[in-house]
């Protein structure tokens, strides 16, 4: 009889077929022997399949779906669905992680019996090697966290950090329980299911290590924060302030929960292309409505004021208050000139010409 793996690692994979190699051998060579691997080809139109099942070939721990493309939150889904381990950990296929992650994570998951553990991670960018950083927020690093083991309530601050859900280990039975909700492309799934992890587990803790190392350039294969996709951010915390109120904990968390969706949305809406913005703020109004009428919502975790700015005006129905929100952003809408390694911009009277992702508004852009 086969044994039980201790750790199943699901990775959904589309359009990645040069960096998967790098991610599944970082996975092989985990120090964690007993653990299984899912490799779930979401129809990538690459060769990411049949490198998928040359892996297969080579090692019995590695199971390969191959289904129609469904987006990353089907991926997730059925890999989950399909995983046998004692504990379930997820992996992007363009990221790598330290030989030590799993086993050191999962002795620690079962020594708290944790629902969910989580580590940190390292920010990497291989066209710019000045972007390259531990995210000063990582747990363990920049805060006073419990050393054991707590409920969210008892460190609600792991609700302002990004919802990195593949740092964690999840004890099978528990995340089996939830699904990622399920959109063609990207779709920003993590939010919902990384705010829906921390309101059910009873037991959470953190080992203070950064295993993980999260890619985050530009190759293709992430949704672009230039089109009308990166809307979907604020329906991703619409359904995630939803998940909080179900499970009761809006009252208790809500302060932590604005400050992570203001700053999430704040990157996204600040991108977007200005035709795009109107449909965006309307979406924003709806997430921040709850503020309006909350006298007792204190901005306590607001250092950053023109987050907090902007979050206001949005409440108060300022839709070109939004868009410029200080001197600044006037000034670079009428006159901007910028050079880096990895982005150009050009801008005059609202016309611009421009490469790489810029946080710059425009009437009319030219852009690759």
């Amino acid at each position: 009889m086969q044994k039980q793996p201790k750790v199943s690692v699901v990775v959904p994979i589309y359009g990645v077929e040069r960096f998967l190699r790098q991610c599944v051998d970082s996975i092989l060579a985990q120090t964690l022997k007993e653990i299984e691997i899912i490799l779930v080809d979401d129809g990538s139109p690459d060769n990411c399949g049949k490198i998928c099942d040359e892996y297969a070939q080579k090692d019995s721990r590695i199971k390969v779906i191959h289904q129609p493309n469904g987006g990353l939150g089907n991926a997730y889904n059925n890999g989950i669905k399909a995983a046998n381990g004692e504990y379930i950990g997820l992996v992007e296929p363009d990221d790598w992680i330290e030989p030590e992650m799993y086993e050191v994570m999962y002795k620690n998951a079962k020594h708290y019996d944790t629902d969910a553990t989580k580590c940190g991670f390292w920010i990497y960018n291989s066209t710019d090697v000045s972007k390259n950083y531990l995210d000063p927020k990582v747990p363990g690093f920049a805060c006073n966290e419990p050393k054991d083991y707590f409920k969210i309530e008892e460190y609600e601050l792991l609700c302002a950090y990004h919802s990195s859900i593949w740092t964690y280990i999840y004890k099978a039975g528990f995340v089996k329980n939830i699904k990622f909700i399920e959109t063609k492309g990207a779709g920003y799934v993590d939010a919902p299911f990384g705010f829906e992890v921390l309101c059910r587990a009873k037991k959470l803790s953190i080992v203070p290590h950064p295993f993980y190392h999260w890619r985050v350039e530009n190759h293709g294969n992430s949704v672009s924060l230039t089109d009308r996709r990166a809307l979907a951010m604020a329906d991703r915390f619409i359904e995630a302030k939803e998940i909080l109120k179900k499970y009761g904990k809006y009252d208790t968390l809500r302060e932590i929960f604005y400050l992570h969706a203001g700053n999430a949305n704040y990157v996204h809406y600040s991108r977007v292309q200005l035709k795009y913005r109107k449909e965006y703020f309307e979406k924003l109004k709806y997430l921040f409505d709850d503020l309006k009428d909350d006298k007792n919502f204190s901005w306590k975790y607001f250092n950053n004021s023109l987050i907090k700015k902007w979050i206001q005006n949005i409440c108060n129905n300022c839709f070109w208050a939004s868009i410029f929100p200080n001197i600044r952003a006037v000034r670079r809408f009428i006159v901007d000139f910028d050079i880096r390694r990895d982005m150009f911009c050009l801008q005059l009277l609202g016309f611009q010409i421009s490469y790489g992702v810029l946080d710059r508004p425009a009437l009319i852009k030219w852009s690759k």
